[in-house]
């Protein structure tokens, strides 16, 4: 071999070779190539066969090198085996710096894993090797102190962190008179403690002595000065005292752009910081702007595959979610996803965590499959790469809870809540802020299972706990507030529950500033306890705040303002302003859809909401219509057993109730019913069960079956009774259910008792002015009128609509059902002039707010027409007459029986056996069934033909009275049974009137089967 050929043998037998491009690699972040090198590195040491203290130093420099790139890589068990390597080399070297060193890096992998007590371990042991140093033991083992502390943190035993940072300032200060760098350290770990402590005042006053060391020794633009400024911005970010923050950070910026020059990576990181800053001030574009900077420096500096430019496009990603640019957060998360997937082993955390980033955005657009699978992928990396009891796998069971809580698996949520609480309890005890969210987050499951006071309790569990770490002016306090206000307002108790949510409010205000999205959402739920207490123009005061600031703050296509929208409309519908409210409806519509899609579980709400206004519209088809997609979408989007969907089948019985189809809905009320047992169990005692109850014993009450409505009521009474105690507005609701039964029955007494116990009830939670103290007063009216007693009738109904025109808008249908039902009262006293004005004034405001072919605009044309026939206006009676009958005709097929006769009078000067023969082929089962609904609703067609036949007959227009009474005779021939008192009641008519125009033989004809009926029916000896 000649010279040459030696001299490149031995170089490429150089192991320090191997080792410069290991290192070399390593930097530009390609672990591959890095660990090659390293084991080629090796492989040369051991080949020279040189076991000199040399080779080992560099042995040990290999193996700790090669232990960081398995910890990046979340890869515990080879970080293990090489620090341990490299422990073996410090020990044989008996080197007391190389052996602390190896420890801290063990416990580091120990406190990954969540092993905190072997870190501990781990630590003691440097801390033994450290005090048996040098000169210099005090600040070496203060800093050793140091590594202590941070498993202290991470468990959060604050207090023994505290202890072990007393120890070592102590050393430090004994050894130094002058100022040392380790000083100012010292009182910097100390502040960022009390940070996590949420003791923001401490930590600033250990920061600010940080800070004055520092700046005295090292002046104003120094790059530790500027680290300071960005602890004491963290600090104020964490008390939501944005605009402090702001400044610390700009400072520090400041000096990191003099010092450091435009693209350090340092002032990327104070990019970062404003941004988050921004995010918390809901101003997503200026956080943006600066994410941008921060990435552009980061991919300068790191290149585009490194884990750092993954984090910028998470935490662009997060700021998509924010702005409910769910489509956009995804893109980001998976190009994080990618890098990191690249960077790292596929089991590690870090990709955990992304995983989990996309299943919160799955989430918020209601795609809880799709949430689920990515959080079960991120559980699945976690319990590989992590104990069975690690923090982190506590945080992915809550997510995972999450979603079972939004699908309706309310056993299911609680069962893996409990899971993540054991964990965090095992780690930190019963005073830690994890332990507390899972609290909040178990007792949400319980307010939706109705399970009221469970709920509170947890609530005031998770209370206690971040009082003790927060003190009581800190947003999460405010939020706890806020949820156990739902609680209590659920309960019906919306004095305490607007208490609630004002204390929650004033601690925003003060930490958030009167601009920020979460105010916004206690104005809205302030609305909404407004409107349930019938103060509805204080509630739309409030929905108003709240929409100024989300739009200021989220803009105007936000899903939270879509929100807002809705609750405008809820208020407008409940004060009768249906196309208002339709508007709102629209609004919030438009904006889910461009955000969600079509198959979101808000465009299920949103067309549950346009349903409910149909229906009070009488417009029955079209709240079918809108029921029945959002039904489609919840059972694709939450499953067929979700009690949303309960909520759905509930509304679309009220529909067929109303439409008469009692037998549809008897079975919609039986299958929302069946759902909330399955969702909250057979003995559950939630009030969705009590409602369910409730609207089947509506049913039967309309059905005359009064024994099976009580029973139902009284299942309903017992859960709320045992749910909310005595005095709860479903209870009062309950009781009212049961007056009116027992009005119906003619029990009075009973009646009258069961009302004034609900009126008690609500005037002691609601006041005196609340619109469901005016329905009570109506129902108390009807038991009135039907005793006969009217001045107290009309009295009631004074105070009912008194109450109604203050808290209502002047054009409300309330409003003017309380005219008609005074209307009813003059007509029974048979002032039947007083009686049609005040039809009247309840006309011009149905007819302004419903549908033109309404139920209560035909029953009122009928109540008018009536009033005027009593009072011989006979021309006014027919005309009005006619009026109803349009409507009523409106409402049957174009090609019903009944239609065609009224376009072809031809048949209806048959006689009676023709007409009869007519009847047995029209007399369809569809026809009988149509009119029979239709009666249910509308005042009888063949009672207004028959009035109509009487107003004509009193005006001695004979030939218009037999036409009149033969078309009421055709349709109850179709509907009822032959020998039906009523049909002989018609025959009496005709027989009348044939008998004034003279034909005897018609006559006789009509009284021969009038009679023939009443034979059947009474007998031979009837009077």
């Amino acid at each position: 071999m000649n010279e040459e050929q030696s001299i490149k043998s031995n170089i490429a037998d150089n192991p320090k070779l191997f080792h410069s491009k290991a290192l070399y690699s390593q930097r530009r972040n390609d672990d591959e190539e890095a660990l090659f090198y390293y084991v080629q590195a090796l492989n040369k040491i051991k080949a020279i066969d040189d076991p000199t203290q040399d080779n080992d130093q560099f042995q040990y420099d290999i193996f700790h090198n090669i232990c960081d790139i398995y910890i990046r890589r979340y890869d515990i068990s080879q970080a293990n085996k090489f620090i341990n390597e490299a422990l073996n080399i410090a020990c044989k070297l008996r080197e007391e710096a190389k052996i602390t060193h190896c420890l801290e890096k063990r416990g580091k992998i120990k406190r990954m894993q969540g092993d905190y007590d072997d870190v501990s371990l781990d630590h003691d042991q440097s801390v033994e090797v450290q005090s048996k140093m040098d000169k210099n033991e005090g600040l070496d083992t203060g800093d050793s102190h140091f590594k202590v502390e941070n498993v202290f943190d991470d468990q959060h035993k604050h207090d023994d962190t505290n202890s072990i940072q007393q120890k070592s300032l102590k050393r430090k200060l004994l050894a130094t008179d002058n100022y040392r760098p380790s000083i100012a350290n010292t009182y910097n770990e100390k502040g960022t403690v009390y940070k996590v402590q949420g003791r923001y005042d401490d930590a600033f006053s250990m920061y600010e002595k940080s800070l004055e060391s520092e700046l005295s020794a090292l002046g104003d633009n120094h790059s530790s000065i500027a680290t300071m400024y960005s602890n004491m911005g963290n600090v104020y970010q964490a008390q939501h005292k944005y605009d402090d923050a702001l400044s610390m950070y700009q400072k520090s910026l400041k000096i990191q752009l003099l010092k450091l020059g435009n693209y350090h990576p340092s002032v990327g990181d104070t990019y970062s910081d404003i941004a988050t800053v921004y995010v918390a001030q809901s101003k997503y574009d200026d956080a943006f702007s600066m994410y941008k900077k921060s990435l552009k420096i980061k991919l300068l500096a790191h290149g585009d595959s490194h884990p750092r430019i993954a984090t910028m496009y998470h935490n662009m990603g997060r700021v998509y979610k924010a702005q409910g640019k769910y489509d956009d957060a995804i893109s980001m998360y998976e190009k994080s996803l990618k890098i990191k997937s690249s960077a790292f082993s596929g089991n590690n955390p870090a990709i955990a965590n992304t995983y989990n980033s996309i299943g919160n955005v799955y989430k918020a657009q209601g795609k809880y499959d799709d949430a689920l699978n990515r959080y079960e992928k991120s559980l699945k990396i976690k319990l590989s790469t992590l104990s069975d009891n690690h923090p982190r796998v506590a945080d992915t069971y809550n997510n995972i809870a999450n979603i079972y809580n939004a699908k309706g698996n309310y056993n299911g949520a609680i069962s893996t809540y409990k899971k993540s609480l054991e964990i965090y309890l095992s780690l930190f005890g019963h005073n830690h802020p994890f332990v507390a969210g899972t609290y909040n987050n178990m007792g949400s499951v319980f307010d939706k299972q109705g399970k009221y006071d469970d709920a509170v309790v947890m609530y005031e569990k998770s209370l206690k706990i971040n009082l003790s770490i927060l003190g009581d002016n800190h947003p999460f306090i405010a939020d706890i507030y806020n949820n156990m206000g739902n609680a209590i307002q659920a309960q019906g108790k919306y004095n305490d529950a607007v208490s609630l949510y004002k204390k929650s409010l004033e601690i925003k205000l003060a930490t958030l500033g009167d601009t920020h999205s979460s105010i916004a959402e206690m104005y809205n739920n302030l609305g909404m306890v407004y409107a349930k207490q019938g103060k509805y123009y204080d509630a739309v005061s409030m929905y108003k705040k709240s929409l100024k600031i989300t739009l200021s703050a989220l803009g105007d296509d936000h899903p939270v303002t879509a929100d807002t929208y809705g609750n405008i409309g809820n208020i407008l519908r409940a004060i009768g302003r249906y196309d208002e409210a339709l508007s709102m409806y629209k609004k919030s519509f438009e904006i889910q859809s461009v955000t969600f899609g079509q198959n979101h579980p808000s465009i299920a709400i949103t067309y549950n909401n346009t349903g409910n206004i149909y229906y009070h519209q009488g417009q029955y088809n079209d709240a079918i219509s809108k029921y029945e997609k959002s039904l489609e979408i919840q059972l694709s989007a939450l499953g067929e057993d979700h009690p949303s969907i309960a909520n759905t089948y509930s509304n679309m019985g009220n529909v067929y109730k109303a439409q008469g189809k009692y037998g549809d809905a008897i079975s919609m009320f039986e299958k929302s019913l069946k759902i909330l047992l399955s969702a909250f169990g057979n003995n559950a005692l939630g009030p969705s069960i009590a409602d369910a109850y409730s609207d089947l014993g509506n049913i039967h009450n309309k059905q005359g079956k009064y024994d099976s409505a009580i029973s139902m009521y009284k299942e309903c009474l017992k859960i709320y009774l045992s749910a909310a105690g005595k005095n709860n507005i479903p209870i009062a609701n309950t009781y009212d259910n049961l007056g009116s039964v027992y009005n119906d029955q003619g029990k009075y007494d009973d009646a009258l008792s069961m009302h004034e116990k609900s009126l008690e009830i609500k005037l002691s939670m609601l006041g005196y002015n609340h619109p469901s103290i005016a329905n009570i007063y109506n129902n108390i009216r009807n038991v009135y009128k039907n005793q006969g007693e009217y001045d107290d009738a009309v009295t009631m109904y004074e105070k009912s609509l008194k109450i109604k025109s203050l808290v209502l808008d002047d054009k409300c249908s309330t409003i003017a059902d309380t005219y008609n039902a005074i209307g009813n009262v003059y007509n029974s006293q048979r002032k039947y002039a007083y009686a049609v004005s005040i039809y009247e004034k309840s006309l011009k405001i149905y007819l302004s707010v419903l549908d033109g072919n309404h139920p209560s605009i035909a029953i009122t044309y009928n109540r008018m027409a009536n009033a005027y026939q009593a009072q011989g206006k006979y021309d006014d009676a027919i005309l009005t007459y006619e009026k109803l009958l349009e409507i009523q005709l409106s409402i049957l097929d174009d090609n019903h029986p009944i239609i065609t006769d009224s376009y072809n009078n031809s048949d209806l000067v048959h006689d009676t056996q023709d007409m009869n023969d007519d009847v047995v082929i029209v007399s369809k089962k569809s026809s009988k069934i149509k009119l029979l609904a239709l009666n249910n609703n509308y005042p009888p067609i063949d009672q207004t033909y028959n009035n109509m036949g009487n107003v004509y007959y009193n005006q001695g227009k004979y030939d218009q009275a037999v036409t009149m009474y033969k078309k009421s005779l055709k349709i109850k021939l179709i509907v009822l049974d032959d020998n039906n008192l009523s049909i002989a009641d018609t025959y009496l008519c005709i027989g009348i009137v044939y008998n004034h125009q003279g034909k005897y033989d018609d006559a006789i004809s009509m009284y021969e089967k009038l009679l023939k009926i009443y034979l059947s029916v009474l007998g031979d000896n009837h009077p």
